[in-house]
């Protein structure tokens, strides 16, 4: 929380009850949280049901691993 502004802050709090989001997500995807959290599901079986519990507003976006840094440079600038 300390790395963030708070224009930032105020964002990323929730203002109405977290309803948690859940994402079906295969080995070699990348998930992204409003460019806070990167989340990359490496190595697998089989297919993972991932739960986000967060603000509603923050985006979500996935991408194939091996794209993601370029992904993220789009996204960023």
């Amino acid at each position: 929380m300390d790395l963030l502004t708070l224009p930032e802050l105020m964002k990323s709090l929730p203002k109405t009850m977290i309803q948690p989001r859940t994402f079906f997500i295969r080995p070699g995807i990348t998930l992204f949280v409003a460019g806070l959290a990167r989340v990359d599901f490496v190595e697998g079986l089989k297919p993972i049901r991932f739960t986000l519990f967060s603000n509603s507003e923050l985006p979500v976006a996935m991408s194939f691993t091996n794209d993601a840094a370029e992904v993220y440079e789009k996204v960023t600038d």
